[in-house]
């Protein structure tokens, strides 16, 4: 991912809590949103430290993870989902 892109992750979710990790192996700055079908933002984390997370409790629906690069280029990158809304 290079500085200004964002890159989209589209999952359906069951209701409960999910657990949304990313990390990076690079000096970039990344974003982690989460937005609903009506694409609002329902979920967000963005500090400076290299790793991001969004604890969040959702309704069953589709859903989108969208990851930004504030600033920089990330040579890689994972994003996790876990928890009881997990797919």
């Amino acid at each position: 991912i290079t500085d200004k892109q964002e890159i989209d992750f589209p999952v359906s979710l069951n209701k409960g809590e999910i657990i949304i990790d990313l990390s990076w192996n690079d000096a970039a700055d990344l974003d982690l949103y989460l937005l609903n079908n009506r694409n609002r933002i329902v979920g967000r984390s963005t500090t400076t430290t290299p790793g991001e997370q969004i604890i969040k409790g959702v309704k069953a629906g589709d859903y989108v993870i969208k990851v930004y690069s504030y600033s920089g280029d990330a040579s890689s990158f994972c994003v996790s989902l876990s928890g009881s809304a997990a797919p």
